[in-house]
């Protein structure tokens, strides 16, 4: 994997590309949508984009202040080859338009209870074994097999497979059961390891996914086998960098345009039960073969299809689904640097089993803080001016569901206490040399990306809300509307909104729809 930037050409000679297929809409601009665009164009489709922000990205949105450049979201690339991919279809190098930089290491994580522990490739997890188990580490290679088997059932056999019949699912139970995905996460890893810091380190990537790791299913341990193979990269730029290339990527196939600013306001039906055209707030109307919806499958389930076009399985999935929690994130800069502080920190309070159920079932912001740190500038040191470090903190909170908090009151609350817990542990003098700082809450997602209940990763990644019981890349009804991102399956993160448009080629039309 290349670690230099290369240029970017300004201008794209259009790729081959089959003869026209049809006129296709995506609504939304996050990375799902644009990837859906980019496999439908390469399928032959004339695709025009429609984002109702000023410019692409969706979560994956990125902001500059004075110099200081912050990822809005995801901060981490997992599984490049999904993002090499959707280049090569259009006959392209990804390593003509963005660089990816190697992540090192993966993950810090600071115990309230004492200890540090370094999370990143095999071979470096070897020596701080015995610092917490008290003996060598002869548990993990049962622990990366375990994972392994995981990764093969969960990523390679299902993550882009459609489960839109019941007997797909049907057919994966028997082996789901034989490697116990009916077992929480940190359940599993107590198979493995006897410190809790260990087991907490090796089954919280599930919360970076919007999942409680001691409720949801150990099938996301996979997540392990992914980095160990692929690693974890950090696109030069931030994560707006990639989306940006995404976006040239297709205007420069001369066959999509991206038009932001357009809000969608429902889908018209007609004959045969298909979506005939997508209606916007400027009184526009835009006639389509084939619509791909790239953002929270309530909001499509409830605002946008007249009624009678709503099946009945997914009407109950939008009324009565569980939702993730919701986020509060603290974007600053500081006018030094902490080059000590790796790029992601995670910050885990005690009883965090207590406070992340408090969380989850909405009864309030948890005493205790977990917090995970990102500092950009890390790896990338052109995300911040020179001598400046540019960072964000991720706080799960309660999402806008059973108990509404007044955000107005809590939020500069949370954040007071949330830069008290930084200056007080990994960024000492913190307020003393800091340029600026501003924070977003649930209502945020609610208000912006119209995410239900403001929730931070749509439905909660639980095994009754996976695969079939997850929104369908296809909806039921229309049978030309297809569903992309993290509120379908496989989920959230950036390789599952990816994989979410493979799946959903793989169930577009073979011929001409005309």
């Amino acid at each position: 994997m290349d670690t230099q930037a290369s240029p970017r050409p300004s201008v794209f000679p259009s790729p081959a590309v089959p003869s026209p297929t049809g006129r296709a809409v995506v609504i939304g601009a996050g990375l799902a949508g644009l990837a859906s665009a980019i496999r439908l164009v390469a399928r032959g489709y004339e695709v025009t984009v429609l984002e109702r922000g000023p410019e692409p990205g969706g979560r994956a949105w990125q902001r500059e202040v004075n110099g200081f450049v912050h990822d809005g979201g995801p901060t981490v690339l997992t599984a490049p080859f999904l993002v090499d991919e959707l280049f090569g279809l259009l006959g392209r190098n990804r390593e003509d338009f963005l660089s990816f930089l190697p992540v090192e290491p993966w993950y810090r994580f600071l115990f309230a209870e004492g200890g540090t522990f370094d999370y990143g490739p095999a071979e470096t997890l070897a020596p701080q074994w015995e610092r917490f188990e008290g003996r060598p580490g002869e548990s993990y290679p049962r622990f990366r097999e375990h994972a392994r088997a995981l990764f093969e059932a969960g990523f390679t056999q299902l993550a882009d497979r459609p489960f839109d019949r019941a007997a797909t699912m049907a057919a994966q139970v028997p082996q789901l059961l034989r490697l116990g995905a009916y077992r929480s996460a940190y359940r599993a890893t107590g198979d493995y390891f006897r410190d809790p810091r260990l087991r907490l380190a090796f089954s919280l990537p599930a919360l970076l996914l919007g999942g409680d790791p001691h409720r949801v299913s150990s099938i996301y341990l996979m997540i392990h086998e992914l980095e160990q193979r692929y690693g974890v990269w950090y696109p030069q730029g931030g994560m707006g960098a990639l989306v940006r290339s995404l976006a040239d990527l297709l205007k420069g196939t001369g066959r999509a345009e991206c038009r932001y600013g357009e809000t969608v306001l429902g889908l018209e039906t007609g004959a045969h039960d298909r979506v005939r055209a997508v209606r916007t707030a400027d009184g526009g109307r835009r006639s389509a073969d084939l619509v791909v919806y790239n953002g929270d499958p309530v909001h499509l389930y409830r605002d946008l299809l007249p009624h009678a076009s709503r099946s009945l399985a997914e009407k109950l999935r939008a009324r009565s689904g569980q939702h993730s929690f919701g986020l509060y994130i603290v974007y600053f800069g500081l006018r030094r640097e902490f080059p000590e502080v790796a790029q992601h920190t995670i910050l885990v309070d005690r009883d965090e089993r207590s406070s992340l159920r408090t969380i989850c079932r909405g009864a309030g912001i948890s005493e205790r803080l977990h917090l995970y740190l990102h500092r950009a500038s890390a790896t990338d040191p052109e995300m911040a001016p020179a001598g400046g470090d540019s960072f964000y903190c991720l706080c799960p909170v309660p999402n806008l569901g059973r108990t509404p908090l007044e955000w107005e009151v809590e939020g500069p609350r949370l954040q007071e206490r949330i830069l008290d817990r930084l200056e007080e542990t990994v960024l000492p003098g913190l307020r003393g040399s800091l340029d600026h700082c501003f924070a977003v809450d649930p209502r945020d997602f609610e208000d912006r990306l119209l995410a239900f209940r403001g929730a931070g990763f749509g439905l909660a990644p639980l095994l009754h809300q996976s695969a079939y019981f997850r929104f369908h890349n296809r909806a039921d009804r229309p049978a030309n509307l297809f569903l992309a991102g993290a509120g379908v399956h496989p989920g959230a993160g950036v390789p599952g909104v990816l994989s979410s448009a493979r799946a959903l080629e793989r169930l577009l039309p073979q011929d001409s729809p005309s």
